[in-house]
């Protein structure tokens, strides 16, 4: 665990779907023993050195919920982990499955339909109403990009050559510039898919300069403790978030208030909880003969995974390198959050191969 406000509660969360599973005899006659957690203050360093001591003694990682997370020694190790997978670490690593797909996934070849859907579905069937999108300057800024664009325009919006502004490290310009070229154009929607930092500094411009589209932001802005940090935001969540009472949402709370009464529910815990969930199906498809090469060859054998309703179905190994084509929209006031858009899966959009024509 990185041992922040995203991660807060994924060991509850796992631990609490452990103990149902154990308390109806495990999965093949196993019990799941919960080994403990390692907290690596998001420093890379002590991530590696948790991987290393952790290698030779657990069977897997559940829940990796960190962004200094050491993917390429837990892959040499050939330890599976789940968790949310939103670094690149994950992308296109086979030990890894993200229990919502990649969600730092590089490749645009097959891209989530979610935030052209779900925003053609807010803010009505106006055609082209334009989406300005606004990016880091590194290698995933320029895939969100890519994916932003074509999930945009398949829904019928007219999308501009994003905006890209320098990644940390590196120090963010006066956004003030950048915030009033966006209200100028006055665009329906502006997705902030940025660090958080640079989103929050930039929506709080674009706040001040009295901008009334809607601005669009990923899932690290949904923290139900904390609303307040997502005032006046439209946030993605690749899940059905816990203001959406389904049936799965609701048997989650209940296994969390048995596991631990009184427990506030958190991202991190559905995180960990959807993880724990994810690792007992493989091993339930694996069954008694149980190894660790049985188990990966199950989990990237084409094995699937889903809640209705909740947790859109991942198949391994093609969602070690796509996000499930699914979200909701919430959004806050300041005090709570709303279902803008309710949880709800599409087809991925799939943009056409280029042909070349033959010369002559």
């Amino acid at each position: 665990m990185a041992g922040d406000a995203t991660s807060a509660g994924a060991e509850i969360g796992a631990q609490a779907r452990f103990a149902r599973a154990n308390a109806r005899g495990g999965v093949a006659g196993r019990a799941i023993e919960y080994a403990g957690t390692e907290t690596d203050g998001g420093d890379p360093a002590r991530d590696t050195a948790a991987v290393q001591k952790l290698a030779a003694s657990v069977f897997a990682i559940v829940p990796a919920a960190t962004g200094a997370l050491d993917t390429a020694a837990l892959a040499q190790a050939r330890l599976p982990f789940f968790g949310a997978a939103d670094t690149i670490g994950w992308d296109a690593n086979r030990f890894g499955f993200g229990f919502v797909g990649a969600q730092a996934a590089l490749q645009t070849r097959v891209v989530s339909p979610a935030w052209g859907a779900q925003l053609r579905s807010l803010l009505g069937t106006a055609q082209g109403a334009a989406v300005t999108v606004v990016v880091d300057d590194n290698v995933l800024g320029a895939a969100r990009a890519e994916q932003a664009r074509l999930s945009l325009r398949a829904a019928r919006f007219v999308v501009a050559a994003p905006v890209v502004l320098p990644a940390p490290p590196t120090p963010l310009p006066d956004l003030a510039p950048v915030a009033t070229s966006i209200t100028t154009a006055a665009p329906a929607a502006v997705l902030l898919l940025t660090s958080s930092a640079t989103t929050s500094a930039l929506a709080a411009q674009l706040t001040g300069l009295g901008f009334t589209g809607t601005v669009g932001v990923s899932d690290a802005f949904y923290l139900p403790t904390v609303p307040g940090i997502a005032n006046g935001l439209t946030v993605l969540v690749p899940y059905a978030p816990f203001e959406q009472s389904t049936a799965a949402n609701r048997r989650l709370a209940a296994d969390v208030e048995r596991f631990a009464p009184s427990t506030v529910l958190t991202p991190g815990i559905a995180a960990g909880y959807w993880s724990a969930d994810a690792f007992l199906a493989v091993l339930a498809k694996v069954g008694k003969r149980l190894t660790a090469a049985r188990f990966l060859a199950a989990a990237n054998g084409g094995f699937s995974f889903g809640v209705p309703g909740t947790v859109g179905t991942s198949t391994w190994p093609a969602m070690h390198s796509q996000p499930v084509p699914c979200g909701a929209l919430v959004q806050s006031d300041g005090s709570r959050y709303l279902v803008a858009e309710q949880y709800r899966c599409s087809d991925p959009v799939v943009p056409p191969t280029k042909k070349t024509k033959p010369k002559g």
